[in-house]
């Protein structure tokens, strides 16, 4: 038995029966093995010297979901950025088949931002249930007439030197940072973060589909929850959705709640995205929790009905899990298969994250094993146990 840095404990094991869900497709399990944290082999027999050997029987096996969007969850906000907090929305979304995840900071103050990163830099690798793969800045460098749920007294103009700090703050962890391209010096600002590494996506903006088209080549990769905050479609100006949907080489991610987005744009997307859509939650720390007052990013918020609403009545992120937005595809007429590949290995594909995502050996064993109703009945992220009931 190994030691785990997160403090919870992992070990040899393998799984036996059911169906492998991976790839795009359905097949069946005869064994796969994990030890020290990876998928050591997926093979016809179970010959293994492991110490357990769990009976996945009539039910699924998939790749762990990987959440790029989520601010919070149980109560707790990402802003709070102690252990507790952080290891709160760990576990709430472990517990909900995501193996891994980016924290989310949505716009606040510079001075408070850079302490949220510096302080969930220094706690990140403690938490007992989905691990925190990285932070992704939702903010300050956005359009205030887009600003959504976010509080736009906090957003700023692009500069290149202010990114730098928090970067530094960040202590690199930041993966993700969300911009308006259209603000003046913001092309010089994804240069600079792309070369440094960032994801640098596009969202909270008013850019027609010509000035999306000219930050993808300064260096733009992604769009921050499409159609949502952000200049809609039209014939005559598709906007920043348009350009990703005519952009092969822009990823997307959607909030598949069932709230946020049309089930027609859902198979839009799935339609002409297919190996650059990846699903997010867009979670808040209202998620889980009974009707009341919650905060984002110290903006208080309203849920009632499963609704997060801000004071102006816009829908404030999210209270689905990844798990639940899997659902709405399948209940969009996606696969199991499919719905699950926009959870796994696109994801991991956008953060270039080459050993997750995937159920094949020398990968991480990030690993969800569920019921025919996508009910998880067994959740591992890199080799701990982090979930388990009745299996």
């Amino acid at each position: 038995m190994t030691f785990c840095k997160s403090g919870a404990t992992m070990h040899d094991f393998i799984i036996c029966g059911g169906t492998l869900v991976d790839r795009l497709s359905l097949r069946k399990n005869n064994c796969i093995a994990v030890s020290d944290g990876k998928i050591s082999l997926i093979d016809s027999s179970c010959q293994h010297n492991a110490r357990e050997c769990i009976n996945a029987h009539g039910l699924f096996i998939s790749p762990g979901l990987i959440d790029l969007h989520v601010h919070g969850g149980n109560g707790a906000d990402s802003f709070d950025c102690s252990h507790d907090s952080i290891d709160r929305i760990s576990v709430f979304h472990g517990e909900r088949g995501t193996t891994g995840l980016i924290l989310s900071l949505g716009a606040s103050s510079f001075e408070r931002t850079a302490l949220a990163l510096e302080r969930a830099a220094c706690v990140r690798g403690m938490e007992s249930g989905a691990a925190i793969i990285g932070f992704h800045l939702e903010g300050p460098f956005l359009n205030p007439c887009f600003c959504g749920a976010l509080d736009s007294s906090h957003f700023l103009m692009p500069d290149s030197k202010a990114a730098g700090e928090l970067l530094a703050a960040g202590r690199g962890n930041i993966k993700i940072v969300t911009v308006a391209p259209e603000l003046p010096g913001c092309l010089q600002l994804i240069e600079f973060l792309s070369s440094s590494g960032i994801v640098v996506s596009i969202g909270h903006s008013a850019a027609s589909f010509e000035e999306t088209l000219r930050a993808k080549a300064a260096g733009l990769r992604h769009v921050t929850h499409i159609f949502n905050a952000m200049r809609g479609m039209h014939h005559r100006e598709p906007g920043p959705a348009g350009a990703a949907l005519s952009s092969e080489d822009l990823s997307v991610e959607v909030i598949a709640d069932g709230l946020h987005v049309h089930r027609f744009f859902l198979k839009l997307l799935w339609q002409t995205k297919e190996r650059n859509l990846a699903l997010v939650s867009d979670c808040i720390a209202a998620a889980g929790m009974p009707d009341g007052q919650y905060r984002l990013a110290g903006r208080q918020i309203s849920l009632k009905g499963g609704r997060a609403i801000a004071g102006d009545g816009i829908l404030a992120g999210s209270t689905a899990t990844l798990l639940d937005c899997v659902k709405t595809m399948v209940l969009s007429g996606l696969s199991i298969p499919q719905a699950i590949y926009f959870a796994t290995e696109n994801p991991a594909r956008i953060l270039s994250l080459n050993r997750k995502g995937r159920l094949s050996p020398g990968f991480d064993a990030d690993i969800m094993i569920f019921d025919p109703d996508l009910t998880p009945r067994l959740v591992v992220a890199g080799g701990r146990i982090i979930y388990r009931k009745n299996i």
